[in-house]
């Protein structure tokens, strides 16, 4: 019960950091870029794959993710890198 309380307390943050990142009100871009390359570290970890592999697939969205993101952010903010 203590881990499904942890995780859904984790998903409303994620939650709230999507909104306002998307809004344009607070740059969350580490955050936002972190989740997708912690899921694909994870997917690669399951599937077998070497360690080496699920870092470099792992930084790979992470660093994909973060120019997005933060593109996104500049665009809905006006122009603003972070607030």
């Amino acid at each position: 019960m203590l881990a499904a309380a942890a995780a859904l307390g984790s998903l409303a943050g994620l939650e709230i950091s999507i909104r306002e990142h998307v809004a344009g009100y607070r740059s969350h871009t580490t955050l936002l870029a972190a989740a997708p390359g912690v899921l694909t570290m994870g997917a690669l970890f399951f599937a077998g794959a070497p360690r080496w592999t699920m870092l470099a697939g792992g930084l790979f969205v992470f660093v994909t993710a973060y120019y997005l993101l933060r593109e996104l952010f500049k665009r809905r903010s006006g122009g603003h890198g972070f607030r």
